[in-house]
């Protein structure tokens, strides 16, 4: 599953569940504001791809057998399952979409896009 061009929906929550297979999601500077993405992926690799300029709060939640990766120099951590970009700004929480991706087995990469 490929989600982008959300900015073209003008969505405040968007929630999509794939129990098998790799999901991927890009937002980019134009992508909406103060909305909420929810990813349910059971088995797979859940790939989130952000520009920079776009903020971010990124909840994951991982069973036993998955994995986060990320660079340390886009996404810093807050809490143990809680990361942010520079972009984001802990003044202004509001102002950033937050992403909750769920997965149960496999991966899950935070890029730079």
């Amino acid at each position: 599953i490929y989600i982008q061009n959300l900015q073209h929906a003008n969505v405040k929550l968007v929630t999509k569940q794939n129990d098998m297979g790799d999901t991927k999601v890009e937002l980019g500077s134009n992508s909406p504001r103060y909305s909420t993405v929810y990813i349910q992926a059971g088995v797979g690799n859940c790939t989130l791809a952000i520009e920079d300029d776009h903020p971010v709060k990124i909840i994951v939640k991982r069973g036993m057998f998955s994995s986060l990766n990320f660079d340390e120099a886009n996404f810093r951590k807050l809490d143990k399952n809680v990361l942010v970009n520079k972009a984001y700004r802990p003044d202004h929480p509001e102002e950033a979409t937050k992403i909750i991706c769920n997965v149960d087995l496999g991966d899950v990469n935070l890029v730079k896009n």
